[in-house]
């Protein structure tokens, strides 16, 4: 039910749902991700950081429970806890590319310019047929020379 009331944007109610579904059957991960997506679009953090902590002890391989905690952490501008989840993330089986990305944003948004140019170079080596490395390779020389004008080092 929440799928089809996100198809017909009926926010909402797919919230609704699939709050719902986990308390029905909380062991059922499927409504954990567009639940905690809803979640965080809405601010709703206090909900979502819990849900997404409870996904990772049922399922403790998946990258995308931690990613989308460090998500919700950077949301919230808490820099420290979003690079600790974006770390987990990238230790997981199979973690996407985005992570890196994602880890890049935290970085310079806490002043880290030189931890987020590892970030983005990593994704580009990993990644680079991505349709985010026009946007990667624009920025990268601009955050190399804020790094190198800080004089800072990873």
């Amino acid at each position: 039910m929440g799928m089809a009331y996100i198809r017909t944007k009926q926010l909402q109610e797919a919230q609704s749902a699939f709050e719902k579904a986990v308390d029905l059957n909380p062991k059922f991960l499927n409504p954990y991700f567009p639940l905690a997506e809803l979640l965080i679009a809405n601010k709703q953090f206090d909900k979502a950081a819990p849900l997404l902590q409870q996904a990772m002890v049922e399922d403790s391989q998946d990258w995308r429970w931690p990613y989308e905690l460090a998500f919700c952490s950077a949301r919230q501008g808490q820099w420290e806890e979003a690079v600790e989840y974006g770390q987990v993330a990238l230790r997981r089986p199979n973690s996407a590319t985005k992570v890196h990305l994602l880890l890049a944003d935290v970085y310079s948004n806490s002043g880290k310019v030189a931890k987020a140019v590892e970030e983005l170079e990593e994704f580009e080596r990993l990644d680079p047929q991505s349709p985010y490395i026009g946007r990667v390779r624009e920025v990268l020389p601009q955050l190399r020379l804020q790094a190198s004008s800080r004089d800072e080092h990873p």
